[in-house]
C-alpha cells in the first residue's frame, strides 16, 4: 500500500527472472492460478531482475492477463510507457504529488545464503 495525506494506492508487487526470446516474463495471477480481476488493486510495481527495471502498471492494463511479456529495449514495446512510472504512484485526483518514493531490490543468490533463522 501506498499512502499520502489519507489516500491510498493498493500496490500489487511482483518481480520476474524468466527471460524469453530477447525479453522478460512475469506471471500476474492471483490465488488458485487465476488472472487479478480489475479493481483487486490500483497497481502492479513489476521489477524485472535481467534488465534492473521497474514498471508500474494500473490494474486496468493488466486485468485478465496471467503472464505479461516485457522487451525493454524495444522503443515502442507494449509497457515502455510504464517502464519507471512512479509519478503514477505520486499523482492524486486533486493533483496533489507524495513528495519521495523509493523502491530497492537486494541482490541474493539462493544457493548460497542461509536465513539467520534457519
Amino acid at each position: 500500500m501506498v499512502e499520502h495525506d489519507s489516500q491510498c494506492f493498493l500496490v500489487q508487487v511482483k518481480s520476474s527472472t524468466h527471460q524469453r526470446g530477447g525479453g522478460t516474463c512475469c506471471q500476474v495471477r492471483g490465488s488458485q492460478h487465476r488472472a487479478y480481476v480489475e479493481g483487486s488493486f490500483d497497481f502492479a510495481a513489476i521489477y524485472l531482475i535481467p534488465a534492473d527495471a521497474w514498471y508500474i502498471i494500473p490494474t486496468e492494463q493488466i486485468a485478465g492477463q496471467t503472464g505479461l511479456f516485457f522487451s525493454p529495449k524495444l522503443r515502442n514495446s507494449k509497457y515502455g510507457q510504464y517502464e519507471e512510472a512512479w509519478y503514477l504512484l505520486r499523482e492524486k485526483p486533486r493533483g496533489d504529488t507524495v513528495p519521495r518514493i523509493e523502491a530497492c531490490a537486494a541482490d541474493l543468490q539462493a544457493s548460497t545464503q542461509t536465513p539467520a533463522w534457519h
